[in-house]
């Protein structure tokens, strides 16, 4: 599919449409991927959890798309979203944000 050595030379969302071009890799695998073992910074995995604690801390608890949670976690923790994706992980698990609700991100 591609080399390593081609990865470096991709922008993020470019490198994360070509893991996504691998069978079973969706964006959350891929941001993943790049966040863990690529060492980009600026990858979010987005799972559950991340989008429940993004809705409430900066949606006033309104489900948001996964699209506008990348948007903003882009423009907020620019260069950082993945160090702000483990922070707001851990926070949301530890203190069990939105995991009585049916509805992702209701207060």
């Amino acid at each position: 599919m591609f080399e390593s050595k081609d990865m470096s030379a991709l922008t993020t969302e470019e490198l994360r449409k070509r893991l996504m071009q691998i069978n079973g890799v969706g964006p959350k695998v891929a941001d993943c991927v790049m966040l863990f073992s690529l060492s980009r910074s600026d990858a979010f995995p987005t799972d559950v959890w991340v989008k429940r604690v993004m809705s409430y801390f900066y949606f006033d608890g309104n489900d948001t798309s996964l699209k506008e949670i990348q948007k903003m976690a882009k423009e907020r923790f620019s260069g950082y979203e993945g160090f702000a994706q483990q922070y707001l992980f851990n926070y949301a698990r530890e203190f069990k944000i939105g995991a009585s609700d049916k509805k992702a991100g209701a207060k």
